[in-house]
């Protein structure tokens, strides 16, 4: 079958200034929308209670206009980031922000290429005298290629805590929001990982109607959102009971300003980088990525790490070292290995710590080199070494068809 719709889903290396701009931009219309909600609520319950004890008249429409606006609020409000935050309180009230970062830093990541193969599937419901279609997606085929790297290392560099000496004793709690960025640390490995898209990509493209294809990298245990404690200290009605009976009574808004005066806002990425062929804790790489080690610092506390505990080897998937001919044919995706920079200034909170990634978009103008692959993983005459692909395939389903076109 001939496949009509061929996606392919990058993933996301990065966080551009425009998107974390943009992101602020929609929680500010989110918060107004709430308030904008609220205001309506009491307006009309305001309304309803003036006719009732002036004008002796009981408008029940004003109540019953309010019961969508009251469930909507309710709804936004548990949604809300805030709630989000104050249930992950529960959950890590034993957790430091020094043991959490630290574990992170020297957590190993994982990176796997997946693919699925579907169709859509139509089906007539009746509705009595009426009837419609309704389509879903029906997935027949998928398949998870994992990328066994040799080694790995974190360059996620310095934390600084975001707040002023004269403000640290009013703040108990941090919200802190963590992203991951995990990429290749050279030419060779970027190449290899392409090879395994492409040796997806030619076997399962045709197998159903639809095919994508993305790249999965992640790192175990690992939330979006946590919610730490930064005092001994509790302070008074920080509890999530507190903000679900301001929710009641639609008074969340003004919860949230309270909660927001106890904690500090701040983001931080996890940076990691892998190899599939070279040795990221050898000394070449110590010197190379050492302004980049990971290190936290809070107040007077400033905390580092010996190279050893945030970089790891993975020996039994050691590789020969590229020869120059294929370091010379991998130069095309120079573009891709991002290059990080330090901050410098008199910003206490910014000095020292990483800029946002500064690579060029890999756009795809060398047809000529991705042919040459597509022809070089169809071509069984052409010996392509076999620890390029020497991954292990986990499939939800087996094909009796499917059989590996490399070597």
């Amino acid at each position: 079958m001939e496949n009509e719709n061929y996606t392919t889903t990058p993933i996301i290396q990065s966080e551009k200034q425009p998107q974390k701009n943009k992101k602020r931009s929609e929680s500010c219309r989110y918060c107004f929308f709430c308030w904008l909600l609220s205001i309506f609520i009491w307006g009309f319950i305001i309304l309803f209670l003036y006719y009732l004890l002036f004008e002796k008249k009981k408008r029940y429409e004003y109540l019953f206009i309010n019961i969508p606006a009251y469930i909507i609020y309710f709804i936004l409000e548990l949604c809300s980031e805030s709630n989000k935050y104050l249930c992950r309180k529960r959950k890590n009230k034993e957790i430091k922000l020094n043991e959490l970062l630290e574990s992170l830093f020297k957590a190993q990541p994982n990176v796997s290429v997946y693919c699925e193969c579907s169709h859509t599937e139509s089906e007539y419901v009746s509705d009595g005298d009426e009837g419609h279609y309704e389509t879903s997606t029906v997935v027949s085929y998928s398949e998870n290629v994992p990328i066994k790297y040799y080694s790995c290392r974190d360059v996620s560099g310095l934390f600084v805590l975001n707040v002023n000496e004269k403000n640290i004793n009013k703040k108990a709690y941090i919200k802190l929001e963590l992203n991951t960025e995990i990429n290749f640390a050279d030419t060779v490995s970027y190449k290899e990982n392409e090879f395994v898209k492409m040796d997806l990509t030619i076997r399962n493209k045709n197998k159903d109607k639809n095919f994508s294809i993305k790249e999965l990298r992640s790192i175990n245990g690992m939330r979006k959102h946590y919610f730490l404690r930064l005092q001994d200290k509790e302070p008074k009605c920080f509890h999530y009971m507190w903000f679900l009976l301001f929710t009641i009574l639609t008074f969340a808004e003004f919860y949230k300003i309270y909660n927001n005066s106890i904690c500090i806002y701040q983001n931080f990425t996890i940076r990691k980088f892998v190899s599939t062929r070279y040795d990221l804790s050898s000394e070449e790489y110590t010197e190379k990525y050492e302004k980049f080690n990971p290190q936290i610092k809070i107040m007077d506390q400033h905390i580092s790490y010996d190279p050893s505990t945030f970089t790891h080897v993975i020996s039994k998937n050691k590789k020969p070292m590229p020869t120059e001919a294929e370091i010379l044919e991998c130069k095309i995706f120079e573009p891709k290995i991002p290059k990080y920079e330090i901050y410098s200034g008199s910003d206490i909170h910014r000095a020292g710590t990483i800029k946002d990634i500064s690579y060029q978009d890999y756009k795809v103008n060398n047809t000529q080199y991705n042919n040459n692959l597509e022809k070089q993983t169809r071509n069984d005459n052409i010996n392509i070494p076999l620890n390029i692909l020497n991954n292990d395939i986990s499939k939800e389903q087996n094909n009796n068809d499917d059989k590996k076109l490399l070597p």
